[in-house]
């Protein structure tokens, strides 16, 4: 499968303890990344399981592929309160976004196929097969 966006923007809570780039982090709340011009590939390997009777798709396996030409970000409270810390640290992020997305890529390319594949299963695992693709 392939996905060509202008924009996605993915919104969630987030709690971090350690470090990026070498600086100290420690907050949660909410964030916000949006990725410019996502290109994206993913690749899902299925099997034929068969349940009462009727042949199901099972998701085995599943693998995204992604790139953008630049990633905004926003996390609020970084620094558990202390917002000029988060401000500048928010500031920093987004100066230095694609030395940042490089590391953060594969962990990010699991979370996101991992939902994809999540969303998929469950659709697969209900309705039969022949139901599914028609000959």
């Amino acid at each position: 499968m392939r996905a060509r966006l202008d924009k996605l923007v993915l919104t969630a809570n987030y709690k971090a303890k350690g470090r990026i780039l070498l600086l100290p982090i420690n907050g949660e709340g909410k964030c916000n990344l949006t990725f410019d011009n996502w290109d994206a590939g993913w690749k899902i390997t299925v099997s034929k399981v068969t349940k009462n009777n009727k042949e199901y798709v099972q998701v085995d396996n599943s693998k995204l592929f992604f790139n953008t030409t630049r990633l905004h970000m926003y996390f609020e409270n970084l620094f558990n309160g202390d917002k000029s810390l988060s401000e500048n640290m928010n500031q920093f992020l987004n100066q230095n976004w694609n030395v940042l997305l490089t590391e953060l890529k594969p962990a990010l390319t699991e979370a996101m196929s991992q939902i994809l594949q999540n969303v998929i299963s469950g659709p697969f695992s209900k309705i039969p097969y022949n139901e599914l693709f028609l000959e």
